[in-house]
């Protein structure tokens, strides 16, 4: 299930106006910056992630977040007061990869279960970097963003084309009773 960034998250919609900046800065960042998924067994193909900001102190993602956030200072500086933030990086997917079925977990000790994952295309193969989430699939497009519930949905993404695919990601607290589907 997706849900309306407009309605629910106005700030994300504010970052459409610098996605030039955001990506002409990403993608200067080598990819030997990036961090590898931990699990080899949740995907087919290349997936690794540049984190920025993470509550989560028990992932190990965030031991370079100084590191990445001066490799990305526009994109830090447009996200940093961004309430309800819970995680911040980007998404790199190799060639022909594919990110299996799942549902995100957790830390109880940050948040429940009411976060939603933002994720805006920064480089994306058009009409080959397909995501499901749910019973809906949707396809990634450059400077947009689509949003989901990672922990009550099944979902999966995919890069089908010869082309690196890259997102900007963004975790976001919420409140149920407000939520616009």
């Amino acid at each position: 299930m997706f849900v309306d960034i407009e309605k629910n998250f106005p700030a994300l919609k504010e970052l459409e106006k610098h996605y030039a900046a955001l990506r002409e800065e990403v993608l200067a960042v080598p990819f030997s910056q990036y961090t590898p998924w931990a699990d080899p067994n949740a995907y087919a193909g290349g997936w690794a992630i540049l984190i920025l900001f993470t509550k989560y102190p028990r992932w190990d993602y965030g031991k370079q977040m100084e590191q990445n956030r001066l490799s990305c200072p526009k994109t830090w500086d447009l996200v940093k007061d961004l309430p309800g933030k819970v995680m911040v990086g980007f998404s790199y997917q190799a060639p022909h990869t594919h990110v299996y079925p799942h549902r995100d977990l957790v830390d109880d000790d940050v948040l429940k279960e009411n976060s939603i994952r933002c994720h805006m295309g920064i480089k994306v193969p058009a009409g080959k970097a397909p995501i499901r989430a749910g019973d809906q699939v949707s396809q990634y497009v450059e400077g947009k963003w689509l949003g989901f519930d990672g922990v009550k949905f099944e979902h999966e993404a995919g890069n089908l084309s010869d082309e690196p695919r890259v997102t900007l990601c963004v975790e976001l607290e919420y409140d149920p009773a407000k939520l616009v589907v």
